[in-house]
Parts: C-alpha cells; sequence; structure tokens
C-alpha cells in the first residue's frame, strides 16, 4: 500500500468518526476524541487493549484529581502545573502513564472553563469512551500475518539448507568461501525478523492458536546457534578423508530433508548408525588426524543437537501443545 499503510487509514477513519459522534451528541472539545483514537489505535489488539485500559483508569484518576485541586486552589496555571506534578509520578506508579497525555488534556479544558460541573465532568468522560471505544472497533479487523509467516519459514529453511549444504561443501574441499558469514548474517536477521512478526502474531489472535509460530520461529532460532557454532569447528579442519565424506553426505542429506513436516526422527537413527560405523573405523595414526577427528566428532554431536531441536518441536507440534 506504498506509504499509506492500513493502520494510517485506520487512523483517520476511526478519528474522523469519533469527532462525529461526539459533535452529534452535542459535546464540547469534540475534537479531543479523534485525539484519544490517534493515540491508542495501536499495531496489534492486545497493545490497544492495553492502551484502552490505561488511558480510560487515566482520564477519570486525572479528572478527579483536578477537580479537587481547582476547587481548593483555583483555577489557573499554577494549580495546572501542580496538578501534573502530582498526577504524572500518580499514574507512573499506577502503570497507566500511556494516558498521562490525553489525561492532562482533558484536565485543560476544566481549566479553561473555569469550573466544574456534572455536564462538563460527563462530557470529557464521554470523549474518552468514544474515542478509546472506536480505536477498538476499528482493530476489530487485522490483516492475518500468517501468510507472511509461511513466506519467511520458507526463506529461513531454503537458508539454513544452503549453509548447510555449504558446510558440507567446506568438509570436501576446504575451501573457505563456503563459509562465507554473509550467509549466517542475513539468516539471523531474517530469524530476528520472524520472530517479531510471530509475536505480533499472537497478540492479535488472543485464545486463538498462535503460539506455533512463535515457538517454530525460537526452534530456528536455537538451531542457528548451533550452526553458528558448528562453522566455528570445521574451520580448524585442515585434512580431507574418509570420516569427513561421510559427515558431508549426512549434512547433505539433513539439507534436503530441511522443511517443517520433517520430524528429524529419521535422520536421527541414521546418525546413530553412523556413529556406530565411526567407532569400528580406523584409530587416528597421528597428531594431526586425532585433531581433525575430535573436530568432527563434536561437528557430529552438534549435528545430532540441531536434528533433536527440531525432533522435540515436532513432538509437541504433533500433540497439539502449540495450538
Amino acid at each position: 500500500m506504498g506509504l499509506i499503510g492500513s493502520r494510517t487509514i485506520k487512523t483517520g477513519i476511526g478519528a474522523f468518526i469519533a469527532i462525529w459522534i461526539s459533535q452529534l451528541l452535542g459535546l464540547e472539545y469534540s475534537a479531543a476524541s479523534g485525539i484519544i483514537v490517534l493515540l491508542t489505535l495501536q499495531s496489534t489488539r492486545k497493545k490497544s487493549m492495553d492502551i484502552s485500559y490505561q488511558r480510560v483508569t487515566s482520564a477519570v484518576v486525572a479528572l478527579l484529581l483536578a477537580t479537587l485541586l481547582f476547587n481548593i486552589l483555583g483555577f489557573n496555571s499554577l494549580v495546572f502545573g501542580l496538578f501534573l506534578i502530582i498526577f504524572i509520578p500518580l499514574s507512573v506508579e499506577m502503570k497507566v502513564d500511556a494516558g498521562i497525555a490525553s489525561g492532562a488534556v482533558l484536565v485543560t479544558h476544566l481549566l479553561v472553563k473555569g469550573e466544574v460541573t456534572w455536564p462538563l465532568f460527563i462530557n470529557e468522560c464521554l470523549l474518552v469512551v468514544i474515542g478509546v471505544g472506536i480505536a477498538l472497533l476499528m482493530n476489530i479487523y487485522i490483516p492475518s500475518k500468517e501468510k507472511e509467516l509461511k513466506e519467511s519459514i520458507s526463506i529461513i529453511e531454503e537458508d539454513m539448507k544452503i549453509i548447510l549444504n555449504n558446510m558440507a561443501s567446506f568438509i570436501e574441499s576446504h575451501d573457505e568461501k563456503y563459509l562465507h558469514s554473509k550467509h549466517f548474517g542475513e539468516l539471523k536477521a531474517k530469524i530476528s525478523e520472524a520472530t517479531k512478526l510471530s509475536y505480533e502474531n499472537i497478540e492479535n489472535k488472543f485464545c486463538e492458536n498462535g503460539i506455533y509460530y512463535v515457538a517454530y520461529m525460537e526452534m530456528r532460532r536455537t538451531q542457528f546457534q548451533i550452526i553458528k557454532r558448528m562453522r566455528t569447528y570445521i574451520i580448524g579442519l585442515f585434512m580431507i578423508y574418509e570420516h569427513g565424506n561421510i559427515l558431508a553426505n549426512f549434512s547433505k542429506k539433513v539439507s534436503d530433508n530441511l522443511f517443517t513436516e520433517n520430524t528429524a526422527e529419521g535422520l536421527i537413527d541414521e546418525l546413530k548408525i553412523i556413529r556406530e560405523q565411526f567407532k569400528v573405523m580406523e584409530l587416528p595414526k597421528t597428531r594431526e588426524e586425532f585433531e581433525n577427528r575430535a573436530i568432527l566428532f563434536q561437528y557430529l554431536n552438534d549435528l545430532e543437537s540441531f536434528l533433536r531441536v527440531k525432533y522435540d518441536f515436532s513432538q509437541k507440534a504433533n500433540n497439539k501443545y502449540y495450538n
């Protein structure tokens, strides 16, 4: 939609409706209800609900406190300053500080009038109710982020495949071009962005299914940390022999099977077979062989951890733990 997003459009429409309703009811300072829509409408339903609660609570506290101070000390700017000195820390203490600005604006209406009457008090309360209510109504419809999340999953899985294939190619050739850090930086950024998107998605769903995507992204984040560690190990390889070729081929197989539906159970079983195969192979004869074998053994351990993270996630997903 370019520079004008759906939230911007909803804010504009919501502000118009709030002001129109306020004017229809004959409320004074009707424009304030439109400003309250602007301040209340957030990117997710949960955030809007939280802000709405703070704004209503803060408004009531502000109006009651200002009424008390103005009636005792008079309607002037000095008393308004005293009101702010009390009201701001009180709102912070009550954890409703998001409503400080709108509460203070409502109190200026009392200051301008120079009196507090029941009709004026109700007028200010209605401005808040209308502004907050319209903001919540405008957030009833928020476009689903599931399509974006599914696209992110595909991209993340494809990038992980490339990295695993590259590490396999490095084990076979020791060509450092296959361990270019650019791929790791890009994957980290994509996982972070997708994780943020998954949390926004769950905040819009409340009790509906949504935690699956959060859990999925956390699973891939953990796997990313593991493959980063694997990269640091294999950089130290300086010999090519049978053990390395076996692990390289297995890494490629893991890459080929790295997709959401794969539980990794079969790959874990195959990895156990590789371990047994290594046990009966000839022992290293030189220090160099021993050091390389140790690196590959650690790589194998991390590859198993990588697979088990996916297996654990799949088990919970299949048991509807994330639904």
